[in-house]
């Protein structure tokens, strides 16, 4: 890991870790909110939602960063720009 860390600057000493247990698993429980449960249920859902778009933010912005680290280092192009039309075969 202390190659990695060397190679893409990445900060830290647990970081890769931290990202590794965060990301290794994409499967989500339901335990999205922290604390105790509010009265209002229409609170709580939208504290459960604010929470789960946070984590798929932080998720997207992740995959972003591997996807940029995939076509710099392979040289291929993976996302393609908006608009552009397929080629046919």
């Amino acid at each position: 890991m202390a190659m990695l860390k060397r190679k893409y600057g990445i900060p830290g000493h647990s970081t890769i870790g931290r990202w590794l247990r965060k990301y290794s698993s994409l499967s989500y429980g339901t335990y999205l909110s922290k604390g105790r449960p509010m009265k209002n249920k229409d609170h709580q859902r939208i504290k459960e939602l604010e929470a789960a778009l946070e984590k798929k933010e932080a998720e997207l912005d992740a995959f972003k960063k591997f996807i940029n680290i995939a076509e710099r280092e392979l040289k291929i192009k993976i996302v393609k720009k908006s608009g552009t039309k397929q080629s046919k075969k």
